[in-house]
């Protein structure tokens, strides 16, 4: 009754408190591409999104995703960007009252991590990296063409607590949302299958 109640507590200093969705300065650093044997590999990294209000929020019961949204385009001089793929990583976060642990896991639509840390400051740093994530396989890439990769990120609550998810239907489930942040132009070296 008192975790209801401590949620329930939680939950109205949100609705009470104005959110910003961006400019918190919350933001993505540099967008490191690297061609792999046969795949494209992104590594990036989350910085300034874990204030005290998430850790706050996890420690009351709620459960947390960052959401990291890849996507890579062709580049073209006299012609708009082509599109070319769209990713999508999602790692949540859930905190274990009693035993006093993070579970967090990582899903890239093909691939699921699971991870338990009893260090917050542990558990920041992996579920804010990105390290050398497969995107897509080479063959996808035309050997002398340029491209550039733009990412971005958001926080939101995973799902509120059953017993809140009706009364507080109106409470925002974003935390915040960063701004694109673009790589480097990049060509893929010659590639055999």
């Amino acid at each position: 009754m008192a975790k209801i109640f401590k949620s329930l507590l939680f939950s109205l200093f949100i609705v009470l408190t104005p959110l910003s969705v961006s400019g918190k300065g919350e933001h993505i650093s540099d967008v490191i591409v690297n061609q792999g044997s046969e795949d494209l590999l992104v590594s990036t990294t989350l910085l300034d999104g874990f204030g005290k209000n998430f850790e706050d929020a996890i420690k009351n019961g709620f459960e947390k995703e960052i959401i990291f949204y890849i996507e890579i385009y062709r580049r073209w001089s006299f012609w708009p960007n082509e599109f070319i793929l769209f990713k999508r990583v999602q790692k949540t976060v859930k905190y274990d009252e009693l035993k006093k642990v993070y579970y967090t896991s990582s899903y890239d639509g093909l691939y699921l991590e699971e991870k338990v840390f009893d260090d917050y400051e542990r558990l920041k740093a992996w579920v804010s990296k990105l390290v050398n994530v497969k995107i897509t396989p080479l063959g996808l890439f035309k050997p002398k063409a340029t491209y550039f990769i733009r990412i971005k990120a958001e926080s939101k609550f995973k799902r509120l607590p059953p017993v809140l998810e009706n009364i507080l239907f109106f409470v925002p489930t974003k935390d915040f949302e960063t701004p694109w942040k673009k790589s480097n132009f990049f060509s893929i070296k010659e590639y055999k299958k």
